[in-house]
C-alpha cells in the first residue's frame, strides 16, 4: 500500500525533495536539464516541482524529457499519393495475372514484391553473364589469334628475303630456307610447350 504523506512543506531542500520523490539521482538530473526549478533561495517548491516533473518527464523512461520537435515528428506520417498507390496496384495485378475487379490482399502484395525482386535479380544476372566469357570461348579466341600470328610470321621469308639477300649480299634461296626453318621451328616449339611452363621459363629467364 502506498505511503500517504500527511503534510508536505511549502519548501524543501534538494536532498529532502529527492527523498520525497525517492529518486535522488533523477532529481539532480532533472535540475540540470531544467525540467524542474529551484526557488531563488535554492530550495524547491514540491508542489510546483511535482507538476513540472509530470509535464516534462517521460514516465516510462523516468528521467528524460521528450523534445518537442521529436514529438512533432512522430505525429507526421508520410502520405503516399493516390497515383502511386494506383500504379503499384496496377503493376501487382499485372504480375499476378489478376483483373481490375479482383481485390488485392496483403499476401498478394508480398507475392508481387517478391516477383519484382526476382525480376531485378534476373536482370542483374543477365548483365553479369553478358560481361563474362566461358573458358571454351576464351580458348577459341586465343587459338584463332595465335594461328593468325603464326600465319603472319610464316609469310615473312617470302616477303623479306629479296631485300635481305640484297643487303647481306648472300644467296636469296639460302636466306629463304634459313628464315623459314627458324620461324617454323619457333612455331612448332610454341605449339608443343605447355602455357604454364612457358610462363615459368619466361619469368626465370627474366630474373637471371
Amino acid at each position: 500500500m502506498p505511503r500517504k504523506m500527511l503534510h508536505t512543506p511549502a519548501r524543501m531542500t534538494v536532498a529532502t525533495y529527492a527523498r520525497h520523490r525517492n529518486v535522488r539521482r533523477a532529481v539532480y538530473d532533472a535540475l540540470r536539464a531544467g525540467r524542474i526549478a529551484r526557488l531563488p533561495d535554492g530550495t524547491i517548491d514540491p508542489a510546483a516541482a511535482d507538476r513540472a516533473w509530470k509535464v516534462n518527464t517521460l514516465g516510462h523512461v523516468g528521467g528524460k524529457a521528450r523534445p518537442k520537435e521529436v514529438a512533432d515528428r512522430r505525429r507526421v506520417r508520410v502520405r503516399v499519393s493516390d497515383r502511386a498507390v494506383a500504379a503499384g496496384e496496377t503493376e501487382a495485378r499485372r504480375l499476378l495475372g489478376k483483373v481490375a475487379a479482383d481485390a488485392l490482399s496483403f499476401a498478394d502484395a508480398r507475392r508481387a514484391r517478391e516477383l519484382v525482386r526476382l525480376a531485378r535479380e534476373a536482370f542483374e544476372l543477365q548483365k553479369m553473364q553478358a560481361d563474362t566469357f566461358s573458358k571454351a570461348e576464351v580458348d577459341r579466341y586465343v587459338f584463332k589469334r595465335i594461328r593468325m600470328v603464326r600465319d603472319v610470321l610464316l609469310t615473312i621469308p617470302a616477303r623479306e628475303v629479296a631485300t635481305g639477300a640484297a643487303e647481306l649480299k648472300i644467296d636469296e634461296g639460302d636466306l629463304y630456307r634459313w628464315l623459314a626453318g627458324v620461324l617454323r621451328r619457333f612455331c612448332q616449339q610454341q605449339s608443343e610447350e605447355p602455357a604454364a611452363e612457358a610462363v615459368d621459363k619466361e619469368d626465370n629467364d627474366g630474373s637471371l
